[in-house]
């Protein structure tokens, strides 16, 4: 697991998306398991999200806390195999859904309220408490974590779930990015500086490959975003293969 105490960077947002590339090493388990935890299980604040695989049924479940209460569940989508898959959670302000490889879920919450503010500390690849009881980990692989202040789009969420970098895509409002390389602790966040503390000693494993930026990016405020390179720079290869932490 990894964590970081404070907010993930979506307080107080109208809208956000929460995004990651994920590997199981297990079908079926008894506990649910965790991408994203931001809550406190004991009070469950307004500002928290859950965003997870469930127990036995591997079905994809989102759930957030909003003034209002706590809205979610599942979406209709299962894990069926131990491949790497792109995961993505989405809330509009009025709607929460989750979305399988690009591939939004049949099944949508419509929420009501606002998003607070929450600072309880949170996970990547697990859970915990206001003690600080772990639980619920990611048996497997993660990597490519990311945090959006918007709602985005079909063909945004369909460039991450194809492997381009969170830096490519929608980055004006790209908030928290874990590469999760595994080379460093904490793991950085270059984009939020939300750097994560490693819990039980997780592994170096492969990354998946993927597109990163050939060239720097200059975000002008209150212009949209250049669009990226599409080729690579002489000599150089789109793809890069790096290493990630295994929870």
């Amino acid at each position: 697991m990894l964590r970081y105490d404070g907010n993930v960077g979506v307080a107080d947002a109208s809208a956000f998306t929460l995004h990651m590339l994920a590997k199981t090493d297990t079908l079926s388990p008894s506990d649910n398991r965790y991408f994203l935890h931001n809550v406190n299980d004991d009070t469950f604040p307004n500002g928290s999200f859950f965003f997870r695989i469930q127990g036995a049924s591997d079905d994809l479940g989102v759930s957030i806390i909003t003034s209002a209460g706590t809205f979610g569940g599942t979406v209709g989508l299962q894990l069926t195999d131990l491949n790497w898959h792109s995961y993505t959670l989405v809330w509009t302000g009025s709607e929460l859904s989750g979305w399988l490889d690009g591939v939004k879920g049949g099944t949508t919450f419509a929420t009501t309220g606002t998003f607070g503010n929450s600072t309880h500390i949170t996970m990547i690849g697990g859970a915990t408490n206001s003690f600080d009881v772990r639980c619920c980990a990611w048996d497997g692989l993660i990597a490519e974590a990311s945090v959006y202040t918007t709602e985005l789009n079909t063909k945004e969420i369909s460039a991450l779930s194809q492997r381009f970098s969170p830096h490519l895509v929608h980055p004006q409002n790209l908030v928290s990015y874990w590469e999760i390389f595994g080379q460093l602790s904490p793991e950085p966040d270059f984009v939020g500086h939300h750097d994560a503390t490693l819990v039980n000693s997780p592994a170096l494993r492969p990354h998946p490959h993927m597109l990163y930026p050939t060239q720097p990016m200059v975000i002008v405020p209150g212009e949209p975003a250049p669009p990226p390179p599409r080729q690579p720079r002489s000599g150089a290869s789109p793809f890069t293969l790096g290493g990630l932490i295994s929870v």
